[in-house]
């Protein structure tokens, strides 16, 4: 499947969604404008994307609601995510 497939298109809008009814907070640090803004360009870039620049558009939007107040993972949240905390 290539990021032009219209399946991805949905798959992104549908990542969007759910991010904004699972996020307790998602537009703390970005405006709900801001935020689709950002998933419509992803959106309209797809025939031009390959499969790791999307990863990183993708990235790029899902990371809108930290960038401007950094957020810090416990131990206990890591290992349900599968993330290896930094060491101190």
């Amino acid at each position: 499947m290539s990021a032009a497939d219209p399946a991805v298109a949905a798959d992104v809008r549908r990542l969007a969604t759910e991010m904004e009814r699972i996020h307790p907070d998602l537009f703390h640090s970005v405006s709900r404008a801001e935020f689709r803004g950002a998933v419509e360009d992803v959106v309209a870039r797809l025939p031009e994307l390959d499969r790791d620049q999307l990863l990183v558009e993708l990235m790029r939007f899902t990371a809108l609601e930290v960038h401007a107040t950094p957020t810090m993972r416990t131990a206990a949240a890591a290992a349900r995510t599968r993330l290896t905390p930094l060491p101190p």
